[in-house]
């Protein structure tokens, strides 16, 4: 019987791991595109002009919930198949990295003109752990919850 149990833990894993891959290689290719278009043109040859914060932490907010339902999207069509109310974890990744991508954008202001030195790594590297804490936070909130639920129809 446990190797029946282990069995299914490794075929959900393997699923969950090919729709993160899957998810991943469709959120990079899609998050090239928007610098592109904004900072490129066909006939553009000049520097880009600045953004205010606001800006910045908007488009990266932004970015965050694109990126993250299409990474969401992936891992959905694996969780689906163990737990109920599985849709849930689609708005969750988008919250998730919208969150996660503000910390590291807030994490680059600190990037001076004159570029990465080794203390500007440390505190670089100190943003992006804070970034996957709360990426992080929100999954395990929602896993939690979703495991409840999966509790509570198998008691009914």
């Amino acid at each position: 019987m446990a190797g029946d149990t282990s069995s299914a833990r490794e075929d959900a894993l393997a699923h969950v791991g090919a729709g993160n891959g899957a998810g991943s290689l469709c959120g990079l290719d899609a998050g090239h595109d928007p610098s592109t278009l904004l900072f490129t043109g066909p006939d553009s040859g000049a520097a880009p002009g600045e953004m205010s914060d606001l800006m910045i932490y908007t488009l990266a907010a932004a970015m965050g919930i694109g990126l993250g339902a299409i990474l969401g999207a992936a891992q959905w069509l694996a969780l689906r198949r163990h737990v109920p109310k599985a849709g849930w974890w689609i708005p969750a990744n988008a919250l998730a990295w919208m969150l996660g991508m503000v910390v590291v954008f807030l994490g680059t202001s600190f990037i001076p003109a004159e570029g990465i030195t080794a203390p500007v790594a440390l505190i670089l590297l100190l943003f992006v752990v804070a970034a996957g804490a709360v990426v992080g936070a929100v999954h395990g909130l929602v896993l939690i919850w979703l495991l409840h639920q999966r509790r509570l129809r198998a008691m009914a």
